[in-house]
């Protein structure tokens, strides 16, 4: 019995090859791969001046991940309403991984639902969420 018989659905992978990044992000692309993390963080403005707040610090907001050994990239965002659609690409050495989610903002709330994609693998969700979680709250201040 070979590799290939125990897992078909994994490839084996040879990491002294100089495209192995390359070939795990092939594995893990568009599979949503990660779990689901969700922020919820109170505020008392108006639902206008968090919105604002949001789209003028987004790109900061995820420019540098402090306290994580990834650089994160902002691919795409848009708004429909008060709900701010993105995605993102995490990069660590040779990994990169796709991370999207919404930013909904609500009268009383900022929601962040985000597909951490490969990432949730290689960095503790609790502090991915600890981190997202300071960044909004200095969004908010």
């Amino acid at each position: 019995m070979t590799k290939r018989d125990i897992s078909p659905q994994c490839p084996v992978l040879d990491a002294g090859r100089s495209n192995f990044g390359e070939l795990v992000n092939r594995q893990y692309e568009g599979r949503g791969t990660g779990r689901k993390m969700r922020i919820a963080i109170s505020h008392n403005r108006s639902k206008a001046e968090i919105v604002e707040a949001v789209d003028r610090s987004f790109n900061e907001m995820f420019q540098s991940a402090a306290g994580l050994p990834v650089r994160l990239v902002v691919k795409q965002r848009s708004w429909q309403g008060s709900i701010l659609s993105f995605s993102l690409t995490a990069k660590m050495g040779l990994l990169s991984t796709p991370i999207t989610g919404t930013v909904e903002v609500t009268e009383k709330d900022v929601i962040v639902d985000a597909d951490l994609g490969l990432l949730s693998r290689l960095v503790p969700e609790k502090t991915a969420r600890e981190m997202l979680g300071n960044r909004i709250k200095g969004i908010l201040k």
